[in-house]
């Protein structure tokens, strides 16, 4: 992997809230009622222009809505980064990428000079390309940006990985056959991600950041340390639950030829099974015990190093 293209709201940047404000802003002004965090959460993915036509009242005319936008694109700008803010993590992710020689993009269905400001002030100098909506150029979920981005950074599909949070960055990768992955703390949760197709997701920076890291050589040593615990610890599972099965059917073929052979009598006969049943049943209970213990702790170095 040589370069990490990434969406921008949702996935690196929080602009709910002054995406809201603009939004609000542009209806007010034209006697229109406001929209909820939720609303514009659900909005948002595909640009200004979609983002306005959702929020007017059904029903309002082309010319009205026009003018909503407008005053949506004049405002916006100038109080872009009021209430917006980088995910935690985000920064950090970026400094490592870029000293790992990691090339960092970030693609956004924003309008371009919006991006680059908000870029500019979030992430100065971490970005090493910044790629919005342009003239005579699709949106995502076309891979035309993403396209522009990977000409700019000058890699190929088959070098590069696609972060996003929504359903448009899932149809966006897949157009510009890229692979994909999403992120579950931005706009869209992860039943939606995952009906649009997604397959490998992050919840945090960090799990992110090892995702990312996967083809890196010291992660990939660590990453083999880890396989080597897990399959001893599979070893010494399956060895648990061979004790517990010898023990009972040790137990059992122990009772039954002493049942068979009827050399005591019933009272001396319950006398000495008894603690021979209580080690037996406890070998196994302690064995079936450490087996599941061991396949929780199997559990979190995979769920920890993002191995399936």
């Amino acid at each position: 992997m040589k370069a990490v293209i990434f969406d921008m709201d949702g996935t690196i940047l929080d602009t709910l809230q002054d995406l809201k404000g603009s939004v609000n802003h542009a209806l007010k002004k034209h006697g229109m009622p406001e929209r909820s965090s939720k609303e514009i959460r659900s909005f948002l993915g595909n640009g200004m222009a979609v983002l306005i036509h959702k929020s007017v009242p059904e029903g309002t005319d082309e010319k009205t809505e026009a003018a909503v936008l407008e005053e949506h694109k004049a405002y916006y700008p100038k109080h872009c980064a009021e209430k917006t803010k980088p995910y935690p993590g985000i920064e950090e992710l970026l400094n490592l990428l870029h000293e790992k020689g990691i090339k960092t993009a970030v693609v956004s269905n924003k309008r371009d000079s919006n991006v680059k400001t908000l870029v500019k002030e979030y992430f100065n100098g971490l970005f090493d390309v910044a790629v919005g909506a342009r003239d005579n150029v699709e949106r995502k979920p076309s891979a035309d940006l993403v396209r522009i981005a990977l000409d700019e950074l000058g890699v190929s599909e088959d070098e590069a990985v696609y972060v996003g949070d929504s359903d448009v960055d899932v149809a966006t990768a897949k157009a510009a056959k890229l692979k994909m992955i999403a992120v579950t703390w931005g706009f869209r949760d992860m039943k939606d991600l995952t009906q649009a197709g997604a397959e490998i997701f992050a919840d945090d920076t960090e799990e992110l950041k090892d995702l990312l890291l996967k083809e890196d050589p010291v992660y990939k040593a660590m990453i083999k340390k880890v396989m080597i615990k897990i399959r001893v610890m599979f070893a010494a599972r399956i060895l648990l639950w061979l004790i517990a099965l010898v023990s009972t059917i040790y137990w059992i073929s122990y009772s039954f030829e002493l049942y068979k052979q009827e050399i005591f009598d019933p009272h001396d006969y319950a006398t000495l099974l008894r603690p021979v049943l209580y080690i037996c049943l406890a070998i196994a209970f302690v064995s079936i015990c450490i087996s599941f213990a061991l396949h929780a702790r199997t559990k979190k170095h995979k769920k920890e190093h993002g191995i399936k």
